[in-house]
């Protein structure tokens, strides 16, 4: 697997802070990156990985045979590292439920996602990185970093300018409204 700079600069951050926060645009692949660090760090310890898309995530990569990765949250169990893959858009009930989890987390926490509407602990996160808090590292990719040249093509040409004004400066170029 070929990996942006953005993505080799998280994978980097993952080792070096607790918790690490990424503003992402659409399409800059934070599912594929999610899915590639659970894999990885489950060889070593165990790892939580919330996702939107879980079914997606087990047909599409088999986590359903690794034994070391939960899809869902496991109040009993010590994870060392949490993966959570759009956090904006989980429900308040799995919110509540990880808001509970990093009260007494000692591992580590990787928060993916394009920035919501509303303030959130995925943006409380990401404030505390830009202000340099010790543990907390933050990250902003906007579009232009997507593996996915035609994606980038596609909006340099205007083809996603119909989404609501509210919505667009997030998904094209991952500012926190």
């Amino acid at each position: 697997m070929i990996y942006t700079k953005t993505q080799t600069e998280i994978m980097s951050a993952v080792s070096s802070y607790k918790y690490v926060t990424c503003f992402m645009a659409r399409q800059t692949g934070k599912t594929t990156l999610a899915v590639d660090l659970a894999m990885a760090s489950s060889v070593d310890t165990k790892v939580l990985l919330l996702t939107l898309r879980p079914a997606y995530i087990e047909d599409s990569y088999g986590l359903v045979r690794l034994e070391n990765i939960d899809l869902t949250i496991d109040k009993d169990a010590e994870y060392g590292l949490i993966i959570v893959d759009e956090p904006d858009f989980l429900s308040s009930k799995v919110t509540r439920q990880l808001e509970k989890l990093l009260d007494g987390h000692t591992g580590r926490v990787l928060m993916l996602g394009t920035p919501g509407l509303n303030k959130s602990i995925f943006s409380e996160f990401y404030t505390r990185g830009l202000q340099g808090e010790p543990g907390y590292y933050s990250i902003r990719a906007d579009y232009r970093q997507s593996p996915n040249k035609g994606y980038i093509s596609r909006v340099e040409a205007g083809e996603f300018q119909g989404c609501p004004d509210e919505l667009y400066p997030r998904q094209r170029w991952a500012h926190p409204c």
